[in-house]
């Protein structure tokens, strides 16, 4: 469960990362799909449930754990986050 809002929890002697929120463009989260990979793959996980795909519409619970409130946009980072991954053989 290695999501950008939750890594630095995860790894706390890695670089940390911006929480999801905060990633405004899909290169963003490409970067940071790629720095959660590496450090999985450093560990021996290949397997990451993540990320978070919720549409932030109660910021109380979901905070900052989602891309966002933006269909569209969630999808896109998601998908993008999910591609990232993918390519640096860790499964989503």
């Amino acid at each position: 469960d290695c999501e950008p809002s939750l890594y630095h929890k995860k790894f706390t002697d890695a670089d940390s990362v911006l929480p999801a929120s905060e990633l405004k463009e899909v290169a963003d989260v490409q970067k940071v799909a790629a720095v959660i990979s590496i450090e999985m793959k450093k560990m021996g996980i290949h397997w990451n449930f993540a990320p978070v795909a919720d549409i932030n519409s109660n910021k109380e619970i979901i905070d900052t754990r989602s891309f966002g409130d933006n269909n569209t946009e969630v999808i896109e980072k998601s998908t993008a986050f999910i591609r990232t991954s993918t390519e640096s053989n860790i499964v989503t």
